[in-house]
């Protein structure tokens, strides 16, 4: 009798892919010269303007060690584990989902886009409108409060875009320190909201940003 082969039917960079090894280069250490993995980091916030009508948030993956500039020391999960072993990472990709629940007693367009200047300096509605005009950008138009003022977005995005091919070094700008340093260049998720009123009441957003990270140069163990 011959045997059939069952094929998984889970999908390529699903959910149950997180926190995975996806690649492994041997060496003659005590642990793998270099590995590559994907973390997660998720944050439920409101976005809002007191006196405004654009607002945004920013996640910054490629400081995998503080992707949350606004509150700091915001490692994802399994990062601290994996800076234990090596000195240095690179984020190579990141893809983020984004569910936003409008609060607002109107309507209001939000956006995620991949932004290699910080979005928190000088944001405003003119910033904001330039970032909807982007083509990178996904957008989404959102009912009132008690309309359907929910919706999902969904991006992705490569540090090659910014940065070229990776050099494979220390010297790559868009290498970080384990311990903390950050590279000298980055790029941003923006998450924000326009609306034709200031949005002092905002949105909901659930921000789930995976990032596919690769860490090498092995640190010495511990005793």
């Amino acid at each position: 009798m011959t045997k059939r082969k069952n094929k998984s039917s889970k999908k390529k960079g699903s959910s149950e892919d997180v926190a995975t090894i996806v690649r492994v280069k041997p060496g003659n250490g005590w642990a793998p010269s270099r590995i590559a993995t994907r973390l997660r980091f998720s944050k439920f916030v409101t976005i809002s303007a007191a006196a405004a009508t654009a607002a945004n948030v920013r996640i910054t993956p490629t400081f995998a060690y503080d992707v949350d500039p606004t509150v700091g020391s915001t490692s994802m999960a399994g990062f601290s584990e994996y800076a234990g072993m090596y000195r240095f990472y690179r984020v190579q990709k990141s893809m983020i989902t984004v569910h936003f629940a409008n609060e607002q007693a109107f309507n209001v367009v939000v956006y995620v886009i991949p932004i290699n200047s910080d979005p928190g300096a000088n944001y405003n509605s003119t910033v904001a409108q330039q970032y909807l005009a982007n083509p990178f950008c996904r957008q989404s138009i959102l009912g009132p409060l008690t309309g359907r003022n929910t919706s999902i977005v969904r991006h992705r995005e490569t540090t090659a875009n910014y940065g070229g091919a990776w050099n494979r070094n220390v010297t790559d700008t868009y290498v970080g320190s384990t311990a903390g340093t950050t590279p000298s260049n980055n790029w941003f998720w923006s998450i924000g909201l326009v609306g034709t009123s200031n949005v002092s009441t905002g949105v909901d957003a659930l921000i789930t940003c995976d990032v596919d990270i690769e860490f090498f140069e092995l640190a010495n163990p511990s005793s």
